[in-house]
């Protein structure tokens, strides 16, 4: 009963825009250096499901030099074997973070991504990483370039909840198809599938979480 009247309040809109997001907001923020707390953070995760593996990129800014981005970047492979890696870098303009090993490049506001990726990173696997940190031991050849296209319009989380939350002032998700490769240790998978991306600028208070 509960469910049938959730679902008859529930509403679907249709429209290119529907919250009416700066398309700019896709770049990179100009850094608040005088508020206290404040970064900026872009998340992109790509799944194939025809080949069962995955790509996991998660950017932010340092919070002692918001100019220097760091980034854990996972390849997720069959078997739960994962390769992992962190990076430190600076971008080269504001369509998106880089690290040197890796760039993500909006190519058209709100509509296409390109996630790249030229480096290395430790053999592990998902058992491992839920038992203790990962990413510094011996590392294997990574390489991946991936487009992702959007399915759908952004999705503003302060708007579609009608409040601000504590640990971003502005923070929008899409879902995207995805197309590219993933070259590991010379062996190659074709990813064509899905991805998600989310991104988020404004001040972090991640006490109620329990810390930084």
């Amino acid at each position: 009963m509960s469910f049938m009247k959730q679902t008859e309040q529930s509403s679907v809109i249709d429209a290119q825009n529907p919250f009416g997001v700066d398309p700019d907001s896709d770049f990179l923020a100009d850094p608040c250096h005088d508020v206290d707390g404040w970064s900026e953070s872009a998340l992109f995760f790509v799944w194939a499901p025809a080949e069962s593996v995955g790509v996991y990129v998660h950017t932010g800014r340092c919070p002692e030099d918001l100019e220097l981005w760091w980034a854990q970047t996972l390849a997720l492979l069959p078997d739960g074997v994962v390769i992992t890696d962190r990076s430190f870098g600076r971008s080269s303009d504001d369509r998106g973070p880089a690290t040197g090993n890796l760039t993500i490049t909006c190519e058209e506001r709100h509509q296409r991504w390109i996630l790249c990726y030229d480096g290395a990173g430790e053999r592990t696997t998902s058992e491992a990483m839920a038992r203790g940190l990962a990413g510094s031991g011996e590392a294997v050849p990574m390489r991946f370039e991936i487009e992702c296209t959007a399915i759908e319009p952004v999705w503003d989380f302060h708007a579609a909840h009608g409040k601000a939350i504590s640990w971003a002032s502005r923070h929008h998700e899409q879902a995207l198809h995805a197309r590219g490769t993933l070259t590991v240790a010379g062996r190659q998978w074709e990813m064509n599938g899905v991805s998600c991306r989310d991104h988020s600028t404004g001040a972090r208070d991640v006490t109620q979480f329990g810390g930084s």
